[in-house]
């Protein structure tokens, strides 16, 4: 899994892109690492730091394609972000 970084609005987000046939597009992670311990082995062995990224969203955009200018992307990550906190909002119990 090879993450880039990308910034939008001086916070800082992970991105990674999907080359597959049937699923090509963009995840996008939080770039604050979460750090878990693993075995080595599915049963046995000795125990690993492993690190994971927390998932925001997908979009079948492939940020790396010269067809989209960075207003497209711009664009897309503002909805989402909108749509993320949103969601936090309604969590909170802040409906209106």
């Amino acid at each position: 899994m090879a993450l880039k970084k990308i910034t939008y609005n001086d916070v800082t987000y992970l991105y990674e892109i999907s080359k597959n046939i049937f699923d090509g597009g963009t995840y996008v992670y939080d770039s604050t690492p979460i750090e878990y311990l693993e075995r080595k082995y599915i049963f046995f062995g000795p125990r690993v730091v492993k690190t994971k990224y927390e998932f925001l969203f997908y979009t079948h955009m492939d940020f790396e394609l010269p067809c989209y200018n960075k207003n497209d992307i711009e664009d897309k990550f503002k909805t989402e972000l909108k749509l993320i906190n949103r969601k936090k909002e309604i969590e909170k119990g802040e409906i209106l």
